[in-house]
C-alpha cells in the first residue's frame, strides 16, 4: 500500500534563515508572474514578511510519500500552532480550492497558486516546463493536501545555528 502525504512544518530561530529567505525568494517570483491572480488576492502573496518574534516564525510544506515537495504555504506565520490549525482548516475545505497558472522567472518555466476564494492559500514548491502541467500538478496537489497526514507535534525553534536548529526541529531542507 503506497504511503500518505504529509504536511511538515520548519520553525526558523531568525527571519534572516537562509531557508525562509528562499520561501520569499519563490513567493516573489510566483506574485510576479501571476496576472490571472486578482488583485485582491495578489497582496496575500505580495506583502513582504511580517514583524513577527523571529522565534515563532513558521511555515508548512506538503510532500508526497517520496519526501518530493508538492506546495508550501503562501503565508509565514507567526506561530508554528497557528500554522497547523490553517492547515487543519484547509483540509476540510480542498473542495473550494481553486488553482491558477503562474509565469515562472525564467523563459519556459511555469508555476501555481491554490486559492481559496480571492486568498492564495499554498503556491507550487518547484517550477514545471509548461502551464498545463503545473495546473495538472495543482490539481494533484489539492487532492494531496485533502488527505494528507498533519503531524501531531510541529517543531520548536532551537537556538544553535541553521544545522543545529534543523537537527532538532526535523526541519527538511528545501
Amino acid at each position: 500500500m503506497p504511503g500518505k502525504s504529509h504536511i511538515v512544518f520548519s520553525a526558523f530561530s531568525t527571519l534572516a534563515d537562509p531557508r525562509l529567505q528562499g520561501w520569499a525568494t519563490l513567493r516573489g517570483q510566483i506574485s510576479a508572474g501571476s496576472p490571472s491572480v486578482t488583485p485582491v488576492s495578489r497582496p496575500a502573496i505580495a506583502r513582504t514578511l511580517p514583524d513577527v518574534a523571529a522565534v515563532q516564525a513558521g511555515l508548512w510544506r506538503l510532500l508526497a510519500p517520496n519526501n518530493r515537495e508538492l506546495g508550501r504555504s503562501a503565508s509565514v506565520y507567526s506561530s508554528l500552532g497557528s500554522a497547523r490549525a490553517h492547515v487543519l482548516r484547509l483540509q476540510g475545505l480542498v473542495a473550494e480550492m481553486r488553482a491558477t497558472s503562474v509565469i515562472g522567472p525564467s523563459s519556459g518555466t511555469h508555476g501555481f497558486c491554490i486559492l481559496l476564494g480571492e486568498t492564495v492559500v499554498m503556491t507550487n514548491g518547484r517550477w514545471f516546463a509548461a502551464a498545463a502541467a503545473s495546473l495538472e500538478a495543482a490539481a494533484a496537489t489539492i487532492a494531496a493536501l485533502g488527505e494528507a497526514v498533519v503531524i501531531a507535534d510541529a517543531p520548536v525553534p532551537q537556538n544553535g545555528g541553521p544545522r543545529k536548529q534543523a537537527e532538532a526541529t526535523k526541519i527538511l531542507s528545501w
